[in-house]
């Protein structure tokens, strides 16, 4: 775990997001990498494949502090509608579901940032906001 002091937060005047930057520089490591933001580009969200980073499972159940990247896949609005609707919740206008086809849904690896990989460099597209099972 590395703790840097934020200096700024520059909040989105329209957008559920932020920035913040950091008082001091981070080293790049295996563990720590840059992210990119999403520019003005519009993504087709079903046709994508998104990763997201998991905790490790040790024994027990127990999780540690190392994240894994893993991949899910998006489902269609329609999908995703019906699926919502079965936990008596409603999918917002700026939602969409990607979801984990191994059905390890963690609600230990939420607020996590949910990425694509275009170009060879990760996007954020958005946070990893619930834990539903599929089926």
């Amino acid at each position: 775990v590395v703790s840097i002091p934020v200096k700024n937060v520059f909040l989105h005047e329209r957008k559920d997001i932020a920035v913040i930057r950091l008082a001091d520089r981070v080293n790049i490591t295996e563990r720590i990498r840059p992210v990119c933001l999403p520019g003005s580009d519009r993504f087709n969200y079903t046709e994508l494949h998104f990763h997201i980073c998991k905790k490790d499972k040790q024994q027990f159940g127990r999780t540690n502090s190392f994240s894994k990247l893993v991949a899910v896949t998006s489902l269609t609005q329609k999908d995703c509608q019906i699926l919502f609707r079965r936990h008596q919740a409603e999918l917002g206008p700026k939602e969409f579901c990607a979801w984990d086809e191994t059905g390890d849904n963690c609600t230990g690896d939420l607020g996590g940032p949910l990425m694509v990989k275009l170009q060879g460099r990760y996007h954020v597209v958005g946070l990893n906001s619930y834990a539903l099972a599929k089926s």
